[in-house]
């Protein structure tokens, strides 16, 4: 049944509609209107709210009367917005539209809802729950429980952010207010749901740590596997799985440096021990090779004297080195 057949159809009379606004009916409406089915609760929304895809609809018995929810994200922003439809004078109308900042701002957008939408029993309150999940198109992603109080008009969302695995899986973190969570019990329940998602890989704070250090060397030194110069040496936490890894690799050693190559989630990199105060750095990172009879392979490195640490390549059948001073940075090609 469309929507202006179910108009009609409740009102017992001919409708009247005046295209672009809600649909008319005479005034011996009856007062009070069923709640829709989920297929006239879309007729309805399609017919009154112009809502743009993709969104989610739920008609909901409320303890003012029948009312119809719709949830759809904005194109191109952290907004949900919520449309709410309820009877009035005999007809259903648009009672109310809000948007409301849900997701974290990370770079991603919307893709889809996940997982329909559902009633669900929260302390006191009956609350719709939803998923969404959003992409940036370069293994980025972000996956959400939305939670939405009719009776409060309030909403509540609880984002896991990170980077596809091979496998599908999403490797990263909940970025959840502790005591938001705790006296809040829509943001638990959120929570909870996020951390009994098989699909969803916490990062340890270790590995957290190193993917931060390694996105901050290479954005600082965009030229470094490409042309002589300088480069921006980044600090390592003693916490991060950088060094928990340097001290399970092999070292290169001078008088005043230790070094250690080693591949760590995706990268190449060269961890380095400052002797003179037993600081870490990251002096060198660069993606993992990939195929070792067509791109540059970074098989081993060497002290050429006290400061000056050799970076020795293969690609192909043919060989090459860097010398990077590790005192002042300077790059030799």
């Amino acid at each position: 049944m469309n929507a202006l057949r179910y108009l009609s159809a409740l009102a017992g009379l001919v409708l009247i509609v005046s295209c672009g606004t809600a649909a008319k009916v005479e005034e011996k409406a009856a007062e009070a209107l069923p709640l829709p089915s989920a297929e006239e609760a879309e007729a309805l929304v399609a017919a009154l709210a112009a809502a743009p895809a993709p969104g989610l609809t739920f008609p909901l018995q409320t303890a003012s009367g029948p009312k119809v929810f719709h949830f759809y994200p904005d194109a191109n922003s952290n907004i949900m917005n919520v449309v709410t439809l309820a009877p009035r004078d005999g007809q259903w109308e648009l009672e109310n539209r809000v948007g409301y900042p849900c997701f974290e701002a990370d770079g991603t957008a919307f893709k889809e809802f996940k997982d329909g939408i559902r009633v669900e029993r929260v302390g006191e309150s009956d609350i719709l729950v939803m998923g969404a999940l959003r992409e940036d198109g370069a293994g980025k992603a972000q996956r959400s429980v939305i939670t939405f109080d009719p009776a409060k008009e309030s909403l509540q969302a609880v984002s896991f952010c990170g980077k596809y695995l091979a496998d599908g899986r999403i490797e990263g973190s909940s970025y959840v207010d502790a005591v938001a969570s705790a006296i809040n019990p829509e943001i638990e329940f959120a929570r909870q749901l996020l951390m009994a998602d098989a699909s969803l890989v916490e990062l340890s704070k270790a590995d957290e740590m190193t993917d931060q250090a390694i996105q901050w060397w290479l954005k600082n030194n965009p030229k470094a596997t490409s042309s002589a110069g300088s480069v921006t040496y980044g600090a390592v936490d003693p916490e991060s799985s950088l060094v928990e890894a340097y001290k399970k690799a092999k070292k290169e050693t001078s008088s005043g440096y230790n070094a250690a190559l080693f591949n760590i989630r995706g990268y190449t990199v060269i961890v380095v021990l400052r002797k003179s105060n037993g600081s870490y750095v990251l002096a060198w990172a660069e993606p993992v090779c990939a195929n070792r009879n067509t791109d540059p392979l970074l098989n081993n490195i060497f002290f050429r004297n006290g400061t000056n640490l050799t970076l020795f390549y293969y690609k192909g059948r043919t060989t090459y080195n860097y010398q990077l001073n590790l005192a002042n940075g300077r790059l030799m090609k």
